[in-house]
């Protein structure tokens, strides 16, 4: 079929995704380092990646919701 978007737009989005993704598995692992101390991180980044994966995205839905609700009465759009 025909591609959704041009590629140069899809390579840009890859990219973005893939350094969000690199961005965030250092962070994992620099805090799961000072948590730990001179203990194991491992135990601290599987903590860390459940919170990411459940918290902070039931986070960002609440969050995307309210913004969705908020705009929408803003501009006056009505959904039925």
């Amino acid at each position: 079929g025909v591609p959704r978007r041009p590629v140069n737009i899809f390579k840009y989005d890859a990219a973005k995704n893939g350094i969000g993704a690199g961005v965030v598995h250092f962070m994992n692992i620099f805090i799961a380092l000072q948590f730990a101390g001179r203990e194991d991180p491992c135990p601290w980044y599987f903590v860390q990646i459940l919170f990411d994966a459940t918290v902070v995205v039931f986070a960002n839905f609440i969050v995307l919701r309210l913004l969705e609700r908020r705009i929408m009465a803003i501009w006056g759009i009505e959904i039925s």
